[in-house]
């Protein structure tokens, strides 16, 4: 940089500039060159010997493609198009990534080290003693960086071009060398983004240090103060509501420059993966390129050569980024403490304050470039954990009310209310960019459950948004709440006295014939079904009679148990799978778990197959496992508590009816959890207890009509799980099951667990 040459009035122009520049950074130039020729054409080698591979067993001949015995398999024209497929594949899927890769990580270093004589002021004095204007030596380093990474690249590109061209044989290379340009652009509009947040970070800063932790916070900082949001609301905001794909959705990261590349990239390389804000990424992308370029170029012409050496001398960029960087910190350690002990929020106010002062006086250290700064600017540490204690804890208790938020009556207009629970089929939906899509047809749903009366929607978010003393739920809704001044989004929890809100929203005519998809045949009739069970092999019905009986069945049932009690019980006497053809010659199955309160359901597939015992029979069983599990607090009995589960007194007398299971629970008070367990292979106790065993999978969130007793071993290997009605199982039976019952054993593992088993 400073050769007689260049130093020559007469010779320094722009080029002579980049040419004396370019021999400092050679090293630059063969790490592009290596980076950009592996993910080029190396990789394009690879998978075209790849596709090669699985192309030779077609044989052309007189213009036709043959396989191996001399059968017809298609034209050549559809051979081509297939081998263009699979170029186009390879390009969207592997080649932009890989050379995104290379371009973000040429970007980072071409930008963090292009000017890393700024970091010495030796080499500032020197550089800047040249009689050559900021501005152009700006320009000409600039350029520099940017064709190092450009021109290997372009050239990498044209070679993946002959090698897909000599792949194709000639045919649709303009399409294909169309689409390869278009990647290209796309990676120098990537490339030019990171390149010029690392450019303002660098001038910016004294240090490399510095320049790195500024360029990663400009480029960075908003996508993670949207994740922490996130994270903060997933851990302790129960009613926030976020929609799938929100790292591609979330409009705010088009703020963050070094997020806004792998967002395009995954749009350039998934066609399925919608992005609503695409073109705003790209916009933005673009303009936040322009900004930086011209910041980066404005610092550097204002920058004061004492700055070499220093740290972080721009003071509103100091005080910002170690405020925000210290918040973020916080909330992390606070978030991992509460995940490692969930029960004690001690140790998560003690992240808290550890990790915000920890990132303060680390980044003291790294603005200031000295250890003594570790503990300086007490009145600014002050005021960033006053912030990140309010913001951390007004979100664990909701001190906005986000959560609580009920629109008056008169402006609500409508409700849609989605729910896995109540939809029976949890995989015939998804979520996508906050709307509920059909999962085989990828269409837009008018609301799985509407209701337009404000009577009974203010109702039901009264209920939801009321305080409780009990944590439990029976299940979880996400509603979308129209108001006459737009829509908002909530996920709410049910509980047990809510359940009778849901009610007259469920049972009513709309709901059979819209929301329950098996009775609006929104996907039609499938094309055959499994029957299976835990003591069966499957059954398969591909007969369209039958199918259509079985169809019917199954509505009839549907229409006869859709009240919110049946929808909210679970069991499984037997399943059924629905196999359903869809294009490309694929299919997808419908899985769907028949309860035993199916009357018309059983009834036929018993009838097709009356020899079939859907229940375990006795001479099937090798042996059986009887289990428990209780909950005991400070004056409970283990056999107090054990004969209220199955349905007796404390004095072992019948009690009237199954309660209502209880779950309030006081977190305060102590208590341990007892699991007992024995093997039975008693012939004799097995043939007393088999009348009063239910068969299959039950649960039931409001009573306790069944217990859990244990599962059986089958003779064949398989397994069934059984329960026992409450109440219904003799005392003779209680006691000789209690008779195994013989010792306590506590686990040093399981701290205040305890197991008896035999």
């Amino acid at each position: 940089m400073t050769s007689q040459k260049s130093t020559n009035k007469k010779s320094i122009c722009l080029t002579s500039i980049m040419r004396e520049d370019f021999r400092h950074k050679t090293w630059m130039l063969a790490l592009s060159i290596l980076g950009n020729f592996l993910a080029g054409p190396v990789a394009a080698l690879y998978y075209v010997g790849r596709m090669n591979v699985s192309y030779e067993r077609y044989v052309v001949k007189d213009n036709g493609v043959y396989n191996h015995y001399l059968d017809y398999v298609m034209s050549v024209t559809d051979l081509s198009r297939l081998k263009y497929e699979d170029c186009q594949l390879y390009l969207s899927r592997v080649f932009v990534w890989l050379m995104l890769f290379i371009a973000v990580g040429g970007a980072l270093i071409v930008g963090l080290q292009g000017f890393r004589f700024l970091f010495q002021k030796r080499c500032v004095d020197l550089f800047h003693s040249v009689p050559v204007s900021r501005r152009k030596l700006f320009t000409a380093i600039w350029l520099n960086g940017f064709l190092l990474w450009l021109v290997p690249a372009a050239v990498g590109s044209v070679l993946v071009f002959a090698f897909l061209a000599f792949f194709m044989k000639g045919a649709f290379c303009a399409n294909l060398l169309g689409q390869i340009l278009l990647y290209l652009l796309g990676l120098s509009l990537c490339f030019l983004i990171v390149y010029h947040v690392c450019l303002v970070g660098v001038m910016l800063s004294g240090n490399t240090i510095n320049a790195i932790i500024v360029s990663l916070i400009l480029g960075l900082i908003v996508a993670a103060g949207s994740t922490a949001v996130y994270a903060l609301h997933y851990c302790f905001y129960d009613h926030y509501y976020i929609p799938d794909y929100l790292y591609y959705a979330n409009p705010l990261y088009v703020l963050s420059p070094m997020m806004t590349p792998f967002i395009l990239a995954v749009r350039w390389s998934v066609d399925s993966v919608i992005i609503p804000t695409y073109y705003w990424h790209l916009c933005a992308g673009a303009l936040l390129m322009i900004i930086n370029l011209f910041l980066a170029c404005h610092l550097y012409v204002k920058r004061r050569s004492e700055l070499a050496e220093r740290g972080l001398e721009a003071k509103p960029v100091r005080i910002l980024s170690r405020a925000i960087i210290s918040i973020l910190s916080g909330f992390t350690f606070a978030i991992i403490l509460r995940e490692l002990d969930n029960s004690r929020s001690g140790w998560m106010i003690f992240g808290l304050l550890l990790g915000t002062f920890l990132a303060f006086c680390v980044l003291n250290v790294i603005f200031h470039a000295s250890f003594k700064a570790a503990f300086s600017h007490k009145i600014q540490y002050v005021i960033t954990l006053a912030i990140c204690c309010i913001a951390f804890f007004g979100t664990m208790f909701d001190v906005t009310g986000y959560a609580k938020r009920l629109p008056g009556k008169n402006s609500i207009t409508g409700i849609t209310l989605y729910s896995n629970t109540l939809s029976s089929n949890y995989d015939l939906y998804f979520m996508e960019d906050g709307i509920l899509r059909r999962k085989n047809t990828r269409d837009e749903l008018s609301g799985p459950v509407q209701c337009t009366d404000p009577d009974q929607i203010y109702a039901l978010l009264s209920a939801c948004v009321s305080e409780k003393e009990e944590d439990y739920y029976v299940t979880s809704i996400i509603v979308k709440v129209q108001t006459k001044l737009g829509s908002y989004y909530r996920n709410y929890r049910v509980s047990q006295d809510d359940v009778m809100f849901l009610e007259p929203i469920i049972e009513k005519k709309e709901y059979l014939e819209e929301h329950y998809p098996l009775q609006s045949l929104c996907f039609g009739y499938p094309d055959m079904i499994e029957i299976s069970s835990s003591v069966m092999n499957e059954r398969r019905v591909i007969d369209q009679s039958q199918i259509t009986q079985l169809m019917n069945a199954l509505h009839q049932d549907f229409e006869n148990h859709h009240g919110i009690k049946d929808l909210l019980r679970t069991s499984r006497a037997f399943s059924l799978s629905l196999h359903y053809p869809r294009e490309n010659n694929s299919y997808w199955n419908l899985y769907v778990d028949v309860p035993y309160w199916y009357e018309n359901t059983i009834q036929l597939v018993k009838e097709w197959y009356p020899k079939k015992n859907w229940d375990p029979a006795l001479d099937e069983l090798a042996s059986m496992d009887v289990s428990c599990g209780l909950e005991l607090r400070r004056n409970d009995e283990f056999l107090g508590k054990l004969f209220h589960m199955y349905g007796f007194d404390a004095e072992g007398n019948p009690l009237p009816e199954a309660p209502v299971e209880e779950y309030k629970t006081d977190w305060d008070e102590e208590y341990h959890n007892v699991y007992w367990r024995f093997t039975l292979t008693d012939l004799e106790f097995l043939k007393e207890l088999e009348p009063y065993l239910i068969w299959g999978y039950y649960n039931d969130p409001l009573t306790m009509e069944y217990a859990y007793l244990g599962t059986a071993h089958l003779e064949d290997g398989g397994t069934a799980e059984c329960y026992v009605r409450y109440g219904k199982l003799p005392m003779e039976i209680m006691k000789k099951i209690l008779e195994n019952v013989h010792e306590e054993y506590l686990y040093p593992a399981v701290a205040e667990e305890k197991i008896y088993y035999d």
